[in-house]
């Protein structure tokens, strides 16, 4: 393992007094069912520095859940992102990562592994496993060769095939200097003007060729596995090649090919393109189509129609009122999810969020998540250890505060970090932590938590208190044994 990979391991060691004989150390346990994905300063993908316009809706992230709802994500611009995404039955799942507003970069990722999403200085990114480096090697796979990014950052392909792009392209390219052209174009033109188009053309034939006989080779020696073997012999096919006929859209709408994002945005595109989406959602619907299929392609075509842009709506509140009840009935789905989740910093004081946890069966969720569930409560913070006796000792005093604030509205959340989960879970019934409704959670990226570093967390017990917000209010807040703690809660409270 490289100096890269040993410095992002996810270990960390903390001197703790009264247990100073211990360090702990605690490595991310892998779950095979979801793959972590961390974001760190991630550079706003929204904007297109070329053309001046961006896709719709806003996002960084896109993907497929299990239930085949298109999800968009927008990490945070400052500060480290922890997200848990859930793979396929196939051990894998595939994600989009948006570039420059436009363009979307596939990765086949591998359940189990935690991946950090790195930017080079064009701000292409690039993801990097922290558990293997043969990860980061598949990944990449298609991506490592010079030629697969052309001028600008921009994938050879993308620049040469995509439609929206040789559109304007060919415009700007016709337009004479003396043209009357938006002075905003202006630049996108010269950037089109310095481009070789034939030669590019000619690099990606050889590139494609190449390609195709690296994964041969790869797949004959073992190092690159069948399945990505298929899949990356399946995007070279496609990326040249235009929208599935309408044939190939009803022989590929099973769940299995739905849950890959970049089979689904395909089949969106290619399904009735030349309708308007009010005709498409209308045929759409009164066709037999798989449960599945039909109320993907639905729902995207509802978000067109509903959607806002640039703060107009396309068609009036009433039409967009009947297609909402239209969905409902033709796809029996009366729940309406936002299509965009942004990570937001949850503390005006600016600690970061980033904190992976896991309960007693194994269920993931994040510190994000956690204080989003208990807003509106106020939520006092126990950072523990099964081995350590300070935070043993503490805990009868625990039992007796949670006791004198029961039924009102106050979380004890207690997170350990302990690299045993037996040990943990023994300590918890032993120490009756969960009478009284106490929360109890396991970190699982002590070393890579951005917060744990803010909060200079080098010591434990260590307390926190976070207000009805989420706000952190108290960083260092008293223990439970004092009357301070009890003021300091009756204050929040009232």
């Amino acid at each position: 393992m490289n100096r890269l990979f040993a410095s992002l391991l996810l270990t960390s060691v903390f001197a703790l007094p009264g247990c100073t004989d211990r360090r702990i150390v605690v490595e991310e346990e892998a779950d095979p069912r979801r793959v972590v994905l961390l974001f760190d300063d991630a550079p706003d993908q929204n904007k297109n520095d070329l053309l001046g316009f961006t896709r719709l809706p806003h996002a960084t992230l896109v993907y497929m859940d299990s239930a085949l709802h298109r999800n968009y994500y927008t990490p945070r611009s400052v500060g480290r992102d922890t997200l848990c995404l859930p793979v396929g039955a196939d051990g894998v799942l595939e994600v989009a990562h948006r570039y420059r507003g436009s363009e979307d970069i596939f990765w086949l990722l591998r359940g189990g592994d935690s991946v950090l999403v790195t930017y080079d200085d064009r701000q292409r990114p690039r993801p990097v496993s922290l558990h293997d480096e043969r990860n980061t090697a598949l990944y990449n796979f298609l991506w490592d060769d010079p030629r697969a990014a052309g001028p600008g950052g921009r994938s050879t392909e993308f620049l040469l095939h995509n439609s929206t792009y040789r559109s304007w392209r060919n415009f700007l390219l016709n337009r004479s200097e003396s043209g009357n052209l938006p002075d905003k174009l202006r630049p996108a033109q010269e950037f089109f003007r310095r481009i070789d188009f034939d030669s590019l053309a000619r690099v990606y034939r050889t590139y494609a060729a190449d390609m195709q006989q690296r994964i041969d080779r790869a797949e004959s020696d073992g190092s690159l596995p069948a399945l990505y073997a298929r899949y990356y012999r399946e995007r070279l096919r496609r990326l040249s090649d235009g929208p599935l006929s309408m044939e190939e859209c009803r022989a590929e709408m099973g769940d299995s090919s739905l849950r890959y994002i970049s089979h689904a945005s395909r089949l969106l595109r290619s399904y009735y393109p030349d309708l308007q989406p009010t005709l498409r959602f209308d045929r759409i619907a009164g066709e037999e189509l798989p449960a599945g299929a039909k109320r993907y392609l639905l729902e995207e075509l509802l978000y067109v129609i509903t959607a806002e842009h640039s703060g107009w709506h396309t068609y009036p509140e009433q039409t967009e009122a009947d297609y909402r009840r239209r969905y409902e009935a033709a796809t029996g789905d009366t729940v309406h999810r936002p299509k965009v989740v942004s990570a937001e910093n949850l503390f005006p004081d600016g600690y970061s969020a980033d904190l992976s946890l896991a309960d007693g069966d194994g269920n993931t969720t994040d510190w994000d998540e956690l204080l989003k569930r208990y807003r509106g409560k106020v939520v006092y913070v126990d950072f523990w250890a099964s081995w350590c006796a300070p935070c043993r000792a503490g805990m009868p005093a625990a039992r007796r505060l949670r006791r004198e604030y029961a039924g009102r509205d106050v979380v004890f959340l207690y997170l350990t970090l302990d690299d045993s989960p037996a040990l943990w879970k023994q300590a918890v019934r032993e120490l009756e932590m969960e009478q009284e409704g106490g929360v109890n959670l396991l970190v699982k990226n002590a070393s890579s938590s951005r917060l744990f570093k803010e909060l200079r967390l080098d010591k434990i017990p260590r307390m926190l208190l976070c207000d009805r917000t989420g706000r952190i209010v108290d960083a260092d807040a008293p223990r439970p044994e004092s009357e301070e703690i009890r003021h300091a809660l009756d204050r929040l409270l009232e």
